[in-house]
Order: structure tokens, then sequence, then C-alpha cells
């Protein structure tokens, strides 16, 4: 009896298959059509990890802009956006957005479920917002950080944190918001009470309008007996 040989793929086949599927999206309301590649690994970790942010709160705004831009590509194959022209997309006719966005979302096999798992998984384990802390602060995936770190580092960078205080943009946030507290409580009106940090920390989940700014803006600047248009605010 002849036993066959399974013939198995070796690490030259892998790394050299190209497997970055591309795709066409009429747009007409664009003008055109736009072209689309799916998402390498590393590419939709850094998505997530973008999503899951720094702080306790996801960072879920303008995020179908942000997956779009990473998506569209020209004819050769390279991005059309950077990070700066996220915001601008992200002011494009949202029902448009949003069909360009289910297209790239399927390519690159990001499913609704893997949203709510991630969402989810932030709620059922928390310490998975510490592994995206500290990804963010080593400059890697999250699957790259738990792969090479062992679970005794883990645990030691936890109690540095704890001891140091919170890595990542974070620690910036809550160095501003000092800063900002005591110009404002110095400068503050007479008789108007002193602001806490806390009030002051950025948050990314709950964007403001333009209006809201502006107002908690002019509030400010009254406080501090600023003028407007040359009057008294």
């Amino acid at each position: 009896m002849t036993t066959q040989t399974a013939e198995f793929l070796g690490r030259d086949a892998i790394l050299g298959a190209d497997d970055l599927a591309y795709d066409t999206v009429p747009v007409p309301e664009w003008g055109g059509t736009v072209r689309i590649r799916a998402l390498a690994g590393t590419e939709r970790d850094r998505f997530e990890t973008e999503i899951a942010g720094n702080t306790k709160r996801l960072k879920l705004d303008n995020v179908r802009a942000k997956f779009v831009a990473k998506c569209i590509v020209d004819a050769k194959g390279n991005a059309v956006f950077s990070n700066s022209d996220v915001a601008a997309l992200g002011r494009k006719n949202a029902a448009v957005l949003n069909r360009v966005f289910e297209k790239c979302q399927r390519l690159s096999g990001l499913t609704d479920e893997d949203v709510d798992e991630l969402l989810g998984g932030m709620r059922r384990r928390p310490e998975r917002e510490f592994y995206f802390r500290l990804a963010g602060h080593l400059n890697m995936a999250v699957a790259e950080l738990l792969a090479r770190i062992s679970s005794r580092e883990l645990t030691e960078w936890a109690v540095y944190e704890r001891r140091a205080g919170p890595l990542g943009a974070r620690r910036g946030d809550i160095q501003s918001a000092i800063i900002a507290a005591a110009v404002y409580n110095v400068n503050r009106r007479k008789g108007t009470k002193p602001i806490d940090p806390e009030k002051l920390l950025p948050t990314w989940d709950d964007c403001q309008s333009e209006e809201q700014m502006w107002a908690a803006i002019r509030e400010a600047n009254a406080a501090m007996g600023g003028t407007e248009n040359g009057h008294i605010a």
C-alpha cells in the first residue's frame, strides 16, 4: 500500500504569496469609481488599537472615515489618503461613506461581530485596555505584544503603570490638564470657582459640536475677564 506524503506550504511560499485582495466600488456621487484594498494583518491590528485608544473610552469618532482612508488605493496600490485627510473624508455624505466602508469591511474580513467582540471584550476583560495602552506605548500591535512578552513581564508593566502613572497619550492629557487648570485658576475672575484638572481632560467617544466647543471657549474667556469683539464677555 502506497502512502502519499502531504505537501504543506513552507515559509517562502507563504510569505511570497500575494494575498491582498483588491476590488472597486462605483461612487457616482464622487464622480467615478474608487479602488480598495484589503488591510494587511498589521494594518488591521493598528486600526483596532486606534479604536481602543489609550483611555477608558473607545475612540469611535470618524471610525468609518478612518477605515476607508486606509483601504482606498490608486492603480498602483498606493494609499490615496493620509491621516490628515480623515477629518475631511468624514465630512462626506454619510450614506455614501458607509457604502464604501461596508465594502472595505467585507474585503478585509472585519465583520460586525468582530467589532462587537472588540467592544464586548473590553467590557468583559478590563485587562485588555491595559494591553492596548502598553502596545501603543511600545509601538507594536497587541497580537505582537502578547506573543513577545511573558506573563511575568506584563505583570511588571502593570505594577510599573500603577506606580509611575498611565502609559501612552493619557499621561500627556493629564499633564496638559494640570497646566491648563493652573493657568485658568490663577487668572480667573474674582468670585468664580477654581476648576479641577479632571474637568479639562479630553474624551474621545462623545465629541462636542463646533457650537459646544465655542461655548466652552467663551465661558473660559469670560471667567478670566476676557473680551469678545472688543466687548466684555
